[in-house]
């Protein structure tokens, strides 16, 4: 006798449920119960599909990186160095206000509230958030070459700061802060940004 939905399952739709678990609960506060619930799936599925629960939330946090924050390539393709910034904070409202998912950021949430999280797991999170930080900070230092960012500020602290920014919008979003309230903060943060008056 088969138990549960066979193997022909829609990964989409299996990673799309389990994100929002993971997004809600953590890491550490999701159980089998909550995915089973979630996803259709009974645990042997769900560990002959992804092997582990650390298996699934692995490829949740892919998904979520070439889902949700699908923006932050896009944006970093943008003219000009403000440009860039611009398009990554109003992306991470966006993303964390999105009706279709829970508030806020996924990763941020994750890393803040799950101390289970594998190693390898959490050491893949700050790698990923790695990569994103050293692309800000290559746009900062192409910005430096042309005569568009001053030289005078350090390209690894001005994407550390926008990094800052963003998981500060993050958590603001999740904490129940209105979109109208997270975008005058854009505003006004892009209306003093530091570098502009180095």
């Amino acid at each position: 006798m088969v138990i549960g939905r066979p193997r022909g399952f829609d990964d989409e739709e299996v990673l799309s449920a389990a994100e929002r678990v993971f997004w809600e609960k953590g890491f550490d506060g999701t159980t089998l119960a909550d995915l089973r619930e979630a996803t259709g799936l009974n645990p042997g599925s769900l560990y002959g599909a992804f092997g582990s629960k650390a298996g699934l939330f692995a490829r949740v946090v892919e998904h979520y990186r070439q889902t949700v924050a699908g923006y932050i390539p896009a944006a970093l393709e943008k003219e000009s160095f403000n440009e860039v910034v611009r398009a990554l904070l109003e992306g991470v409202i966006r993303a964390a206000t999105d009706e279709r998912t829970p508030p806020g950021c996924l990763l941020v949430h994750s890393s803040l509230s799950s101390s289970g999280i594998p190693d390898e797991m959490r050491k893949e999170i700050r790698l990923q958030r790695a990569g994103i930080q050293s692309s800000i900070s290559e746009r900062a230092r192409e910005a430096q070459a042309k005569g568009e960012l001053s030289g005078a500020v350090s390209a690894d602290g001005v994407a550390a700061y926008t990094l800052v920014l963003s998981n500060g919008l993050a958590a603001a979003a999740s904490s129940g802060i209105e979109t109208r309230a997270l975008k005058e903060v854009i505003e006004l943060a892009l209306g003093r940004l530091p570098w502009d008056h180095a």
